[in-house]
Formats: C-alpha cells, structure tokens, sequence
C-alpha cells in the first residue's frame, strides 16, 4: 500500500510453519514469517496478537510471544482451539466492534474476555 494506507493486525494468532520456498531458494528449514511488506510505505501497527514459531523471533511489542498451546498446529490437521492454560485465554484486546461468534459459531467471549484467535475456547 501507498503512505496514506494503514493495515491494523489485531487479535490473531500466527503460528510459523517451514516455508515452502526454503528448499528452493537454499534455506531449507527456514521457517515463514509472521508477517512479511516489501516497499510498503503504508502504516502497519499490532495488537493482542500471538506469534509463534516465526522466521528470527518475530514478536511485535504487546504480542504473547510463547507457544499459544493449540490443540493441533501441523498443517493437515490444524486446530486452533486453545488447550487447557493457553496463553490466549481471556486475553483478547478490546476492540470497537468485537465478533460476536468465534470461527464456528459460537458465543464470545465465552470467560471474562475473548480469547485471542479465531476459536474461543470452551470453560
């Protein structure tokens, strides 16, 4: 985008995987990005998100930046419902017009406060 685009990335949670273009380009094993802009000049900002498993560490200020404890992360099963004492229970930031429903449909938050991601975890 151009310097009067703005791209806010809130509340998600980024779980890392090997790039597929490792091998490729002699970098096998190189994980992908949490997020990745090439000449943008749009402004990008963060917020309540998770990462986890990204190419150097990728962790913007304010994010959990610890393993999110999800039920499954390979990618031919993933599931992104939160385990028992995941770090994005609850943790959601507030946000102006919050998603009433999670990714399946139902109710959030279901505790005190949205959890961070698409899945609410069940209490």
């Amino acid at each position: 985008g151009s310097s009067s685009s703005t791209l806010s990335i809130q509340n998600n949670v980024l779980v890392g995987q090997v790039d597929w273009r490792g091998n490729a380009t002699g970098n096998p094993g190189e994980l992908a990005c949490g997020h990745y802009a090439y000449n943008s000049s749009a402004a990008l900002s963060y917020s309540g998100n998770a990462f986890w498993n990204v190419k150097s560490g990728q962790c913007p200020s304010g994010s959990v930046c610890s393993d999110p404890r999800l039920t499954r992360t390979a990618m031919a099963d993933f599931d992104a419902t939160p385990l028992e004492g995941s770090p994005l229970v609850d943790r959601a930031r507030e946000l102006d017009m919050p998603p009433a429903v999670d990714i399946d449909g139902r109710p959030r938050p279901a505790g005190r406060r949205a959890d961070i991601g698409a899945v609410e975890r069940r209490h």
